[in-house]
């Protein structure tokens, strides 16, 4: 996940003149090479811990921002995301308001998922999640 953040912190806090492709390359490669290794081997979705919480949000945060295509490259872990979704519907919970992701200027979620371009909603620390 912090390879992820820092690709959006290049694109956000440096000017494009100044990208190092390689560095972003690096970075990206990172994210592919962790869900790979999840992909090959994903905990039980019916688990709740810090683990399989933090894959999900990963998944979750991927659809947001969208620095690697896991959908389409990884399309094994849509399956365990939609199982872990059910198993807990807390994770969804924490789903920013409607009214905030506009503010930041973004489609609103139900919105992208109803077009069938987002099925995982993006995911925020919005409240506590009790374990």
């Amino acid at each position: 996940m912090d390879a992820c953040i820092l690709i959006i912190y290049e694109a956000r806090h440096r000017p494009p003149a100044i990208h190092h492709q390689p560095w972003l390359d690096y970075q990206r490669g990172k994210a592919v090479r962790g869900l790979k290794a999840f992909a090959k081997a994903p905990p039980d979705p019916a688990r709740f811990d810090v683990g399989t919480l933090t894959a999900a949000c990963m998944l979750g945060y991927l659809d947001f921002r969208r620095q690697v295509a896991w959908r389409k490259d990884f399309p094994e872990l849509v399956p365990w995301l939609d199982a872990f979704r059910a198993k807990h519907p807390e994770f969804d919970a924490t789903t920013p308001p409607e009214k905030s992701v506009r503010r930041l200027g973004l489609a609103a979620p139900q919105k992208l998922a109803e077009s069938g371009q987002l099925r995982t909603l993006p995911l925020f620390p919005a409240r506590t999640v009790r374990v």
